[in-house]
Parts: C-alpha cells; sequence; structure tokens
C-alpha cells in the first residue's frame, strides 16, 4: 500500500510543474486578449536614469548616478541598445514570475511535503491580477519577488546536496536585492548570512564568514562609489525623500505651516517630497555640500538629471535632518500618515496607487486595470475580500493579507516550536521562517518611513506570504488530524 502511495505521489509530482507551466501562460494569453500590455511610454523619471544617456553612455550614466540601485537601470540601458525600448524590463519581470510560481511550489513541496497545496498557492499566485500588472509594470517590483523567493529557496539548501549551487544562489539575490531595491540595504545582508547558517553552532565562523564576504563584496563596492562621489553611504538618496513624504503627504497647508514655525523646522519642508531638479535649486544652490560636490562633479553635469540631479541629493541632505524635525514638532501628523501606510500595505497588491492610469506615474499612458477591472472584482470578492463599506475599495485592507500578516506575527509567539533544530525537516522550516521574516520584517518597517506605496513594497514579499500561509495550512492540518482519528477511536469503544 505504501509503494502504491508513493507512486501517485510520483506521478502527481511529474505533472504539477507542466501544469503550472500551463496556467501561466494560459493567463498571460488570456490577459493579452483583454488588452493588457507593457506600457508604450519609456519611463524617463521616478526610478530612471534619463534615457539618451543610458542609450549614449551607460557607463557614465551608472557611475553618476545617485537617486537607485544600478541593477534595474543597467538592465533597463542594455535594452535601450539593443532593442530601443524597455522590452528587457519586461521580460525580465514576466521571468521573474515564472520563477516565483515555481518556487513557491518548491518551497511549499519541500517544506510540508504537501504536494497538492503547493500546486494550488503557486496557481493562485500564476494567475493573480498583481502578477499579471506588475509584469507589465517598468519597476524592478516581480524581479525583486523572485530573488526573495530565491534567497530563501538557496537559504535552506545550503547543507543539500547542491550545496554549491545554493552558495551561489543565496550570493546572486543578496546581490540582486540590495542593488535593485533601497529598500534592502547592505544592512541586511550580514543579519540574512546569520540566520541562513544558524543550524551549524559549532562551524557557524567557517560557515558564515566565506558567504557573507561573498554576498557583501558586490554591493561594497557601489557603496563605497557612492560614497566617494556623492558622500553617501547608501545605494539611493532617496530615504529622506521616501520620510518627507510622512510629514507632507495631505498635510493642509496651515497645520504643516504651523508644525514647521512651532519645531523651527528647516522650511523645505513645504516644498514636499520629489519635487522637480527646479523647485529646490533656490534652497540648496548656496549650501556648502552642494556647492562642492558641484565642484567635483562639474563635467559630470549630463549625467545628474531630474531626480538624479545634484539638487535632489542636496535637498534629501535637508529632509534627513527636516523630518525628525517635524515628527518631533508634530507627532499626530507622522502617526496619521504610519496608520495610513500601514493599512494599504494591508490592501490587494494590485490597487497599487501608481499602476492603472488617471494618475501621474509610468503607466498614465495604458489602462491596464480598466482592461482587467472584472478580474481584479471577481479576487477581490473571491479571495482577497476587501474589509469595510463604500464604494472606493481600492484601499481597503484585505481580510487575506490581514489573516496572513496576522498569523505570521503571531507566530513568532510560537518561534520556540518553529525553530526547533532536532530533525532535518524542523531545521529546514525554521531556517525559512527565520529569512523569511527578516524580508516580511523589511517590507513591513516601509510603513515607517513611506506612504502611497507600501502595498507595491508588500507584494516584493507577498510569493514568501503565499508559501508561509501554505506551509501553515499544512502543518495544521498535520497536527489537527490525530485529533480526529482520537475521537472516532472513542467513539468506535
Amino acid at each position: 500500500m505504501a509503494a502504491f502511495f508513493g507512486r501517485v505521489a510520483a506521478s502527481l509530482r511529474a505533472w504539477h510543474l507542466p501544469a503550472l507551466f500551463v496556467v501561466f501562460a494560459a493567463a498571460r494569453l488570456v490577459a493579452l486578449a483583454a488588452g493588457v500590455e507593457p506600457i508604450s511610454r519609456m519611463p524617463d523619471h521616478w526610478q530612471f536614469q534619463n534615457p539618451q544617456i543610458l542609450r549614449d553612455d551607460l557607463v557614465a550614466g551608472l557611475w553618476y548616478m545617485h537617486s537607485q540601485p544600478p541593477l534595474w537601470n543597467l538592465l533597463y540601458g542594455l535594452s535601450l541598445k539593443l532593442f530601443g525600448d524597455a522590452a528587457l524590463l519586461y521580460a525580465t519581470a514576466m521571468a521573474s514570475n515564472l520563477l516565483s510560481v515555481v518556487l513557491i511550489y518548491r518551497l511549499v513541496t519541500r517544506l510540508s511535503g504537501a504536494i497538492g497545496l503547493g500546486f494550488v498557492a503557486a496557481a493562485i499566485f500564476a494567475v493573480m491580477p498583481a502578477a499579471l500588472l506588475y509584469e507589465n509594470f517598468p519597476l524592478s517590483t516581480s524581479f525583486v519577488a523572485a530573488m526573495v523567493l530565491l534567497a530563501t529557496w538557496s537559504a535552506i539548501e545550503l547543507d543539500g546536496p547542491q550545496r554549491r549551487a545554493a552558495f551561489l544562489g543565496f550570493v546572486l539575490a543578496m546581490w540582486t536585492l540590495t542593488l535593485s531595491r533601497a529598500t534592502f540595504h547592505i544592512a541586511m545582508v550580514p543579519l540574512a548570512c546569520a540566520l541562513a547558517c544558524l543550524p551549524w553552532r559549532d562551524a557557524w565562523p567557517r560557515r558564515f564568514l566565506p558567504l557573507l564576504a561573498a554576498s557583501i563584496s558586490l554591493p561594497l563596492l557601489v557603496y563605497a562609489k557612492n560614497l566617494m562621489l556623492f558622500d553617501t553611504f547608501a545605494a539611493s538618496s532617496w530615504g529622506p525623500m521616501n520620510a518627507a513624504r510622512m510629514v507632507t503627504v495631505e498635510v493642509p497647508r496651515p497645520a504643516l505651516r504651523e508644525a514647521m514655525q512651532r519645531g523651527g523646522c528647516d522650511p523645505i519642508v513645504e516644498l514636499g517630497a520629489f519635487a522637480w531638479t527646479k523647485v529646490y535649486r533656490p534652497y540648496v544652490q548656496h549650501d556648502a555640500r552642494f556647492v562642492d560636490t558641484s565642484r567635483r562633479l562639474d563635467d559630470a553635469r549630463p549625467y545628474l538629471r531630474d531626480y538624479n540631479s545634484l539638487e535632489i541629493l542636496s535637498a534629501a541632505d535637508r529632509f534627513s535632518k527636516a523630518v525628525p524635525c517635524m515628527i518631533a514638532a508634530a507627532p499626530d501628523i507622522y502617526l496619521k500618515n504610519v496608520r495610513r501606510a500601514v493599512r494599504i500595505f494591508l490592501s490587494a497588491s494590485h490597487h497599487y496607487i501608481y499602476i492603472g492610469s488617471g494618475h501621474d506615474g509610468p503607466s498614465a499612458s495604458g489602462d491596464n486595470v480598466g482592461s482587467l477591472r472584472s478580474y481584479i472584482d471577481m479576487f477581490d470578492r473571491a479571495l482577497w475580500l476587501p474589509i469595510g463599506g463604500g464604494a472606493d475599495k481600492s484601499h481597503a485592507p484585505s481580510l487575506t493579507v490581514v489573516l496572513v500578516v496576522a498569523v505570521w506575527l503571531t507566530a513568532w509567539v510560537f518561534a520556540r516550536r518553529w525553530m526547533s533544530w532536532r530533525g532535518r525537516d524542523e531545521t529546514l522550516r525554521s531556517r525559512a521562517f527565520v529569512v523569511g521574516s527578516l524580508f516580511f520584517a523589511i517590507g513591513l518597517a516601509t510603513c515607517l518611513v513611506e506612504v502611497l506605496e507600501n502595498n507595491r513594497f508588500r507584494h516584493e514579499v507577498e510569493p514568501l506570504m503565499f508559501v508561509f500561509a501554505a506551509l501553515s495550512v499544512a502543518l495544521a492540518a498535520r497536527n489537527l488530524r490525530p485529533v480526529r482519528l482520537q475521537e472516532k477511536a472513542l467513539k468506535v469503544m
């Protein structure tokens, strides 16, 4: 009998991945027929260097870029040179979603043995509206989500039969995360490596040090370059700009001025975050840092445009001092936007404010959200379940997301059981739990420093949430099964 069930399980495994590929491809064909496609206008601001610079002088454009980590702009520059548009970005995003589907399935089945549940979780992610929308959106969201899964998968395989491939996969994931998204600061890398090496108590230094050295090597060069050129040890100069939204977004002008005057805060706050170069120039053109950096980078002026300008760099420096001043002067403004950020974080990721047309963002030239409207509404009713009434549910928290986040946070109350290192299965689940929790915590922490885009940031850990939710269901069902059998036995007796 055991051999029979073993053959059945092997048969199921054999067709699951091909079936997932079919589901993935069918969903894209249906979306294409509905009118979903990559946006037609080339990305020219937000997280991008000037496309003309990337096309004509890619190396210099990346060297003098401070606004964002360079990897996604490198792909964009290569795409402009090879195809004349952003085709490579969209191809990378679609391939990333396919990789996420495979890794969701592999992680769930590896950590729980529940192959049916793994298939269902991966299939839902393959067809969910957010996956279809973000892979037709020019930012690195889908790519980062796949790299988070790759890091988690590699971490649990570091002592498996393919340990060398897992080592390289983990290092690659650390490189791509730190060089694609400023959210994943280089300070994350030592902690991620330490968590991945936790089970090796006696051999911990011997395992940890090589993994850390390899994982931090390339990002450290980029950080050092930015320190040398721009006096900032970061992959992006935008951190203070994002934080400035927390004290300026949807704050009435009288309240903003009153708080600014009460705390004696820098008047640059009144301009708001992410204004254009010309708005900040009168405020920063006489700053010592601006003058010094301008003199040092005088030959690089063509490469410092718009959101990558020196004005933005100097304004961000002033915001780094002004934001704490504003929080101290008016904590109620800050806390109100933290609550708003958490609410957005808990809403469905396909309701991201800039992903549909009608908003001032990269997708303004296409209406992919409109093309998928009925499909999105179906998912909202069947799976995401918005909490709250009213006609506009676009930023209502999703009951499903709230439950998964609540379970994840509650799991730490019982972390001793999750982090049992006695048997091999327990070790694998524990490592996935602690490494995955690091990425989840980073996504959740964005609610403290950014408002408006938090559900996009959550989508970067959403596939990991699918894994955790499926794993929790599988383990709960397994723990409840003996109780049912015992109840039946008592009734028979």
